[in-house]
């Protein structure tokens, strides 16, 4: 799991919400579209797939359940 939310992080900085480096073909009304689910990886999902990464190392039982989510998003939204 730390590797997932090390990818989700990098790739929402990568992005138009950072720096700009992925650029996403969308026209300017649909760029915010695009720029939400970034800010919603970098604060939210990126956080809760390292929280659960370090239950999970703790064997914790709420680690594997808490995983779901962010695995869930990414597949999800990667392919978009």
């Amino acid at each position: 799991m730390y590797a997932l939310s090390a990818a989700l992080a990098l790739t929402a900085l990568l992005g138009p919400l950072v720096l700009s480096i992925i650029d996403y073909r969308y026209g300017p009304s649909m760029l915010s579209q695009g720029i939400g689910p970034d800010a919603v990886t970098l604060l939210l999902v990126a956080q809760i797939a390292a929280w659960s990464g370090a239950l999970i190392r703790h064997d914790h039982r709420a680690g594997s359940v808490l995983a779901m989510g962010p695995a869930a998003f990414t597949a999800y939204m990667m392919p978009q």
